[in-house]
C-alpha cells in the first residue's frame, strides 16, 4: 500500500509538471508575489494545522481518506487563490487539472 501512495504521488507531480509546461507562461507570477500573500500563508498555515489535528482525531484505519482530503482541499484552496490574485496566468487551470488527475489516481489505486 505505502509503494502504490508513492507512485501516485510520483505520478501526480510528474502530471502537474507536464501540465504546467503546456498550459503556462514562462516565467509565472507567484502568490507571494502579489498582495494575497498574507492570506495564501495564513489559509495554508490554517489547512496544515487542521489536517495534523485531523489525523490524530481519526481512526488510524481511515488515513488514506484523510489524505486524500486534506489533499484535495489544499489543492482547491490553491486554485482559488491563483484565481483570485494571478487570474492571467492559468495557474489555476493547472492546479483544477491536478485536482482531478489526483483524486482519480487515489480513488482507482489507492481504495
Amino acid at each position: 500500500m505505502d509503494a502504490t501512495i508513492t507512485w501516485v504521488i510520483l505520478f501526480v507531480g510528474i502530471m502537474e509538471r507536464i501540465l504546467h509546461l503546456w498550459l503556462v507562461e514562462d516565467d509565472p507570477e507567484c502568490i507571494t508575489e502579489t498582495s494575497g500573500k498574507n492570506v495564501y500563508r495564513w489559509g495554508s498555515i490554517l489547512l496544515i494545522i487542521s489536517g495534523v489535528t485531523a489525523i490524530f482525531l481519526w481512526e488510524q484505519g481511515s488515513l488514506e481518506f484523510i489524505w486524500i482530503i486534506f489533499a484535495t482541499v489544499f489543492l482547491i484552496f490553491r486554485a482559488f487563490m491563483e484565481w483570485r490574485f494571478i487570474r492571467e496566468e492559468r495557474e489555476h487551470v493547472v492546479t483544477l487539472m491536478t485536482v482531478v488527475i489526483q483524486s482519480i489516481c487515489f480513488l482507482v489505486f489507492v481504495s
